[in-house]
């Protein structure tokens, strides 16, 4: 992995912002959920298969991925070619965007079908070299291995592949003032193969990225996530404001620390349910919730983690059961009444201990009852994804949704866990902070 800071006394180049923008092929738009043939416009479902997804999770939210920010084109190549309108036909509105850094998402994904490698490297310098001389921080992800054993007829021709190595060994070179490079290939590629296939489980068909690369290509992406942008600061400090009485300003939700003991279970659920909330379990699953203070995660304590606190108090939700069904179950509900005048986003501090079992995701959902088809999500499952699990070890972040904008007043507000059908479950999630509202 290739993040450090350029060599030569260079200072390392800061983002404007923490707003994140894709240019890519379908790798881009694969980001969000949408089903258009394009990947135009993109929903405000931020997918689980989306390595930048990921790395916002796991950095702690530091940086946003808005539908706006996304230039993904399903097929695209980084040139106009086959009908397509190519990758270098969106810069300019990548930089008119305003967001402070880009992601080159498997830029040349599709070239080696008609481009020489030549041409494809000379394509993504003119990228690369526009961007950054416009001030934007330039991030590259390099194309994916392709094929694997479960998808041997997707391995490249040898004479595409040696096409492939130039072209990636070209841009692994490319680190620089505002530029930086993750080796893609050294994290996905499987070392016994002697073709430059995937590793087994990494693809979702041969070509794309399961949410296992998604998330190691993400983790690989936290230390310069931690070194480009500041720790999110966006929520408030306490329930200062109450728990049920008011909302806190900028919230249209309430209790976000899910103090008191007045909420209420559905079927399923047991313990402490803090006021405000109910759960709503289903699909064969049931849940026993606790109220926990703890110092640290996963071996690590708070206080050594960038000055964090000494402790921190969370909502613990001990998840259990056989699943009947492939379908979201709900942890966390708060129904409420509010119009959206200015564009909004839903937020939640999590930590899942390690050793869970028969999870898929646990995803954050905000959505409208009273107008059709308007939510939108962090780690949304898409279908190729639902019977994959959650990546292993234990995970801590902070899930922010896509900004949206709502035109009805019934909202809904869930914390989610979605079972693998058929598969015994067993997780251990904890929840700190919750809510939806403006300036998250």
């Amino acid at each position: 992995m290739r993040v450090s800071p350029p060599s030569g006394g260079a200072m390392f180049a800061l983002p404007a912002n923490n707003r994140v923008a894709i240019l890519g092929p379908s790798h881009a738009a694969n980001h969000f959920n949408t089903s258009s043939a394009s990947g135009f416009p993109s929903s405000p479902n931020g997918s689980a298969m989306g390595p930048v997804n990921w790395a916002n999770f796991l950095s702690g939210g530091r940086a946003v991925l808005e539908t706006a920010d996304s230039f993904g084109w399903n097929g695209d190549r980084s040139s106009a070619d086959a009908g397509y309108p190519g990758e270098l036909s969106r810069v300019d509105a990548v930089i008119a965007s305003g967001a402070g850094t880009v992601v080159l998402v498997a830029p040349t994904a599709n070239d080696r079908n008609t481009m020489t490698a030549q041409q494809s490297i000379d394509n993504s310098r003119i990228m690369i070299e526009r961007l950054a001389a416009a001030g934007l921080v330039v991030v590259v992800l390099p194309d994916y291995p392709h094929g694997s054993a479960a998808f041997p007829g997707l391995i490249l021709p040898a004479a595409q592949q040696t096409n492939w190595e130039a072209v990636n060994a070209w841009t692994l070179q490319q680190q620089g003032r505002n530029v930086y490079v993750i080796d893609t290939a050294a994290i996905m590629r499987d070392p016994a193969a002697v073709n430059g296939q995937a590793a087994a489980g990494l693809l979702n068909d041969g070509l794309h990225l399961q949410q296992q690369a998604a998330y190691l290509i993400g983790r690989a992406m936290l230390p310069l996530w931690r070194r480009l942008f500041t720790p999110f600061f966006g929520f408030p400090s306490s329930n200062h404001d109450g728990t049920t009485a008011r909302t806190i300003a900028g919230l249209d939700t309430l209790n976000p620390y899910l103090n008191g003991t007045g909420g209420s279970h559905g079927a399923g659920g047991s313990g402490t349910m803090p006021t405000g909330w109910t759960s709503q379990l289903s699909a064969g699953l049931s849940a026993a919730f606790a109220k926990k203070t703890t110092t640290g995660f996963n071996g690590q304590a708070y206080r050594d983690d960038e000055s964090g606190p000494l402790t921190k108090d969370w909502l613990e939700i001990v998840v259990s059961g056989t699943a009947t069904q492939a379908a979201e179950v709900i942890l966390l509900r708060q129904n409420y009444v509010a119009a959206m005048a200015a564009p909004h986003r839903a937020m939640a501090e999590i930590e899942i201990d390690p050793g869970y079992a028969g999870v898929n995701v646990v995803n954050l959902y905000a959505w409208q009852g009273d107008v059709a088809a308007s939510q939108a999500r962090a780690f949304a499952s898409p279908g190729p994804n639902q019977s994959t699990p959650l990546p292993a070890g234990g995970l801590r972040g902070v899930l922010r949704t896509p900004l949206f904008t709502f035109t009805g007043t019934q909202n809904r507000l869930n914390l989610n866990v979605l079972p693998i059908n058929g598969a015994v479950v067993n997780a251990t999630i904890r929840v700190r902070a919750i809510g939806c509202g403006t300036g998250l």
